[in-house]
């Protein structure tokens, strides 16, 4: 049982082995931590539902400027996204050179797979949530790219102390 405030990096990082064995009990995360990503693959993750009603969605603002300085930055850019919202991630024009567009449902089955398949990236364009964090914190990528909101939440002072190598995308 992993217990604690999941939006705190440090407890991740302190962790990941713990996480990482754990995890490793599902065969199918277990088979997504030990594959090797293809270069340049980039999971970005957009969580929008129950965000709306919070007012903590993050812009197409975000996602542009984060999607413009990893193409410039990662050889062979290429991405998938992951979604709990696919009709405004399909609406959205700036989506539309993703390789794929992964709609989440929230069955625990859905769950498991989903997440199983985002650490199979060599780099991350997250969300503020930890759905998309863990990802980026568990990925074995040794020369991976990740890209988070700055602040984390719009509203609030929650201080998210990324890695130094991330890259800080405006949230606002």
């Amino acid at each position: 049982q992993f217990v604690g405030y999941w939006q705190d990096i440090n407890l991740i990082h302190e962790n990941q082995d713990y996480l990482i064995s754990k995890l490793s009990n599902n065969k199918i995360i277990a088979n997504s931590l030990k594959s090797t990503p293809d270069s340049g693959s980039t999971m970005l993750h957009i969580r929008r539902r129950d965000y709306l009603n919070m007012k903590e969605e993050l812009s197409i603002d975000y996602y542009e400027k984060a999607l413009h300085k990893a193409s410039k930055k990662i050889k062979n850019f290429n991405y998938d996204v992951f979604t709990d919202d696919k009709e405004w991630a399909t609406s959205n024009n700036l989506f539309s050179d993703a390789k794929n567009i992964y709609s989440l449902s929230s069955s625990r089955e859905d769950t498991i797979f989903t997440f199983s398949e985002m650490l199979k990236y060599e780099n991350y364009i997250i969300s503020n949530s930890t759905f998309s964090l863990i990802p980026a914190i568990l990925s074995k990528s040794i020369n991976k790219l990740v890209y988070a909101p700055t602040p984390w939440f719009k509203k609030s002072n929650k201080i998210i102390d990324y890695p130094t190598k991330w890259i800080g995308i405006e949230n606002n």
